[in-house]
């Protein structure tokens, strides 16, 4: 009976970690994509349930870290395949109307 719980307790750890690697790998591969840019809500909402993932794990909460992760698998695989189509037109960051902006703001704001 020890063993069986021994084993059932190991087995949390390992797949909650198991799970968090694919996550990173998941977010990575939807940054590499530039889904930070294209796609920034999904990309951000995975980063932070990654990081929430993480957090959990630490905390000895196995199943909220495997949850967690999930969550932060859909959200890479969204932002990733946003990114790859050319990025969700109602989100997509134009680094230079966003550097226009941020100027005339700082013009604007000067009286």
């Amino acid at each position: 009976m020890t063993v069986v719980v021994t084993l059932s307790t190991a087995c949390g750890p390992i797949s909650a970690h198991s799970v968090i690697k694919v996550a990173e790998a998941a977010v990575k591969s939807a940054e590499t994509a530039g889904a930070k840019d294209g796609a920034p809500y999904e990309y951000h909402s995975a980063v932070a349930y990654l990081s929430k993932a993480r957090e959990e794990e630490g905390y000895s909460d196995y199943q909220a870290a495997v949850d967690l992760s999930n969550l932060a698998i859909k959200f890479a695989e969204t932002a990733r395949a946003k990114a790859v189509a050319g990025g969700d037109p109602d989100q997509r960051i134009d680094p230079e109307r966003a550097k226009a902006k941020v100027k005339a703001n700082s013009k604007g704001g000067q009286k």
